[in-house]
């Protein structure tokens, strides 16, 4: 028989509340239009800091959520990086000027 996990009482209500509120909005929110899906990255990165709380406290039985956590940041943060960071540069003028003198190219 397994031992209990020592994660009980309130810092086990914070976790399941703060997982269920930033996760599970953003799982709601990654699947909406443009105003709204961009919201989900930073309240998915987030959420990962009551994932990796819930499984680092119970480790030795909770590894595989741990290491998927990892996954799931690194997925989380390259949306972020696209959605928040990078999308200045996709607008940019210069960026416009290309796609126009390729449709230039194309058709005279």
């Amino acid at each position: 028989m397994t031992e209990p996990c020592e994660h009980t009482g309130l810092a086990n209500i914070i976790t399941q509340v703060g997982l269920l509120v930033f996760t599970g909005t953003a799982l709601l929110l990654v699947g909406r239009r443009e105003t709204w899906y961009r919201w989900a990255y930073p309240l998915a990165l987030l959420g990962e800091v009551f994932w990796f709380s819930m499984a680092y406290i119970d480790l030795q039985h909770q590894w595989g959520v741990f290491l998927l956590n990892v996954v799931a940041t690194v997925g989380w943060a390259q949306g972020f990086w696209f959605h928040w960071i990078k999308r200045k540069d996709l607008t940019s003028a210069s960026a416009q000027g290309t796609v126009h003198r390729k449709l230039e190219a194309v058709d005279p």
